[in-house]
């Protein structure tokens, strides 16, 4: 709950080929594919990359407000504007529902990122975060 991530297991099966990727997440009621994503492998970048901090605010179960961070760091990056470069398939699955409810208009950004480093750090409240606590 502090990460105020959905909560939900389902099957996800990951496919990488040399020229694209291929993501088919199930449906958690039913177990048939609610959406599958193709997306193409793109040729990336290696640079040294720099280390990224995102931090977040949620409430947790108990109605506190709490803070935390993750540390990331990119190790091979591609990105593209060209609408090409994916291909997303809806069902009629609870998530792809939601995905239509939404309106989505046109793809702006496709990263592919097929390496990276990151570390999540637990949330602690924000009383404890301004007291200097794990910051």
């Amino acid at each position: 709950m502090g990460y105020n991530l959905p909560k939900w297991t389902t099957a996800i099966d990951y496919q990488q080929h040399t020229d694209k990727v291929v993501v088919s997440i199930a449906d958690a009621q039913t177990g048939a594919t609610d959406f599958t994503i193709e997306a193409a492998a793109l040729p990336v970048k290696t640079e040294d990359f720099p280390v990224v901090r995102n931090s977040f605010v949620n409430l947790d179960a108990s109605g506190a407000v709490t803070t935390g961070y993750a540390l990331s760091r990119l190790q091979l990056f591609a990105d593209t504007s060209d609408e090409d470069a994916v291909k997303l398939t809806l069902t009629d699955g609870s998530l792809s529902r939601y995905i239509r409810q939404l309106k989505l208009g046109k793809l702006m950004k496709y990263e592919y990122v097929p390496e990276f480093q990151s570390a999540l750090y637990a949330p602690v409240t924000l009383q404890q975060a301004q007291g200097g606590e794990n910051w």
